[in-house]
């Protein structure tokens, strides 16, 4: 397996959702990767096991050839051209990566879009639920007009926001999720 320039990987790209894979199906697509942690197999050898993701979902997946020196190059966060097999481990589908190229500008069907998380609320209603909660619990002039001042400069970025990289809210409008029910912690 070769992290860096595969001879295998020279056709076009498969892309292929996870939602839309299927066990025993062989994939060639773009992955996120959010985790990759080093193991150690019964015969003493390492291998790595990695949670990958697309904006539809999360599946993990195992790398089973070269776990040291991937380990040391794979970065958490970027997104992989990813060659192997969906197959199914503990009544759950993971994919067996054969090899992994990362992204670079000659993978023109390449679309970063397809790799941010979804909020799975309306943020536009949830944002108007928050300015909502504001405007009935906060009645101090001052600070009033520090929260509209906030509103009217960060509102949109806050109803965009990951409220954490991997932990909890780690999606788009995950920020304003966040907020909105600390807020009605603080006001219930």
């Amino acid at each position: 397996m070769n992290e860096q320039k595969s001879k295998t990987l020279n056709f076009p790209v498969q892309k292929r959702t996870i939602k839309e894979m299927n066990v025993g199906e062989k994939i060639d697509t773009y992955l996120k990767i959010l985790s990759v942690d080093k193991k150690t197999k019964k015969d003493g050898n390492a291998y790595l096991s990695l949670v990958l993701m697309d904006k539809t979902g999360k599946i993990p997946a195992k790398i089973w050839n070269n776990a040291d020196s991937l380990y040391k190059s794979l970065i958490v966060g970027d997104v992989y051209r990813i060659n192997g097999q969906v197959n199914e481990f503990m009544n759950q589908k993971e994919i067996r990566i054969n090899n992994l190229k990362s992204v670079d500008t000659s993978d023109t069907d390449f679309n970063p879009a397809d790799f941010a998380e979804q909020a799975h609320f309306d943020t536009v209603e949830l944002l108007d639920q928050f300015r909502v909660l504001l405007k009935t619990h906060i009645k101090t002039p001052a600070l009033v007009q520090l929260v509209d001042l906030f509103m009217h400069q960060y509102g949109d970025a806050i109803q965009q926001h990951y409220g954490a990289q991997k932990i909890h809210h780690a999606y788009l409008g995950g920020l304003l999720e966040h907020t909105h029910s600390m807020m009605q912690l603080a006001v219930f």
